[in-house]
């Protein structure tokens, strides 16, 4: 979808708002852009699918995005996990 130029503008500052809002409240982690320039990938820290589905709506881009969600886990706990996991596995 293409925007008249001053549309264009004021969506651009919403987004921008929109996404410093969550990084200033620790929600969003970091934001990355492709380089194509034609999509993000952003890390957001919300626990709750209420809260994130919230989020996704309140997003002015989000009539424009396809959604991906995919939880992630920090490494160290995982190797922990498996360890623990693999030790009574083994008993």
């Amino acid at each position: 979808m293409r925007f008249q130029k001053a549309n264009r503008r004021n969506f651009y500052r919403e987004r921008l708002a929109f996404v410093e809002k969550g990084m200033k409240s620790g929600e969003c982690k970091e934001m990355y852009i492709t380089a194509a320039l034609k999509g993000t990938i952003s890390v957001w820290d919300i626990a709750v699918d209420e809260v994130m589905t919230r989020r996704t709506f309140e997003s002015p881009m989000s009539p424009y995005m396809d959604i991906e969600y995919q939880p992630i886990y920090e490494w160290n706990s995982v190797v922990k996990e498996m360890g623990e996991y693999l030790e009574n596995f083994m008993r």
